[in-house]
């Protein structure tokens, strides 16, 4: 996952959701945080929804 400043084209944060899928499985939606920076990864079938900070990379 990649966030982008829209005007400069500049990258601000990066993070990789793979090790939050189980065994790789595709099935998965990215949703907006709580707080501003933060995403949640929402994966099919899984009752946990972790929060991620993409400019730290802190999951909880």
């Amino acid at each position: 996952m990649q966030r982008w400043e829209p005007r400069t084209g500049q990258e601000l944060a990066k993070f990789n959701v793979g090790p939050l899928l189980p065994d790789g499985k595709p099935d998965v939606m990215i949703a907006p945080g709580p707080a501003p920076n933060e995403v949640a990864v929402i994966v099919l079938g899984n009752p946990v929804v972790p929060i991620v900070d993409i400019t730290t990379g802190k999951i909880t």
